[in-house]
């Protein structure tokens, strides 16, 4: 299965998940629990059923996008391990060659940005602080350290659609080839 193919069927689970959200929300709202019965929610007022509810959604988000991550990087991983032994590259990056195990994502994602010589060959700036700010938010979401302040809220939609777009990049501009 391709990393467009994962990262699909990451974002339909979580369409599903948030749809069933939605389903027990409603129920909960209309107090219609018939749909509920031997459910955690069943034995719990509105108001805790709904405020189980928001939590487990925004954990859902969250989720998801340290998931998207977690395929994305993976996939980069496998496509600069796979281009370290192909001669025909186009990506000319020693540094990527000489410290792959030891780069940090930033290092990573930047490689991947538009040279000013080469215009045509490339991920566009914007994209790639887009990808950073997605990274530093996952960070966040897996360390959660307190003192730390969140950084920019990143959306599971905005995470899916950067990071997907990267991926299409990689493939219809043969930068990096999955194989």
């Amino acid at each position: 299965m391709s990393a467009i193919d994962d990262f699909k069927a990451i974002w339909r689970n979580y369409q599903t998940i948030r749809d069933c959200i939605k389903i027990a929300s409603r129920s909960i709202s209309q107090n219609d629990l018939s749909l509920l019965k031997k459910t955690d929610f069943f034995e719990n007022t509105a108001d805790e059923a709904d405020e189980k509810i928001q939590v487990s959604q925004k954990d859902a988000d969250d989720y998801v996008i340290m998931t998207l991550w977690a395929c994305f990087e993976r996939n980069l991983f496998s496509r600069f391990t796979n281009d370290i032994v192909n001669p025909d590259s186009k990506l000319k990056n020693k540094k990527i060659g000489d410290h792959i195990e030891r780069l940090q994502m930033v290092e990573v994602i930047d490689a991947f940005k538009k040279s000013k010589g080469e215009a045509s060959i490339g991920i566009d700036s914007k994209l790639i602080g887009i990808a950073k700010q997605i990274y530093h938010y996952r960070n966040w979401i897996a360390h959660r350290n307190p003192k730390k302040p969140s950084p920019a809220n990143v959306t599971p939609n905005m995470a899916y659609k950067t990071l997907l777009e990267i991926l299409q990049e990689l493939d219809s501009q043969n930068i990096l080839p999955s194989q």
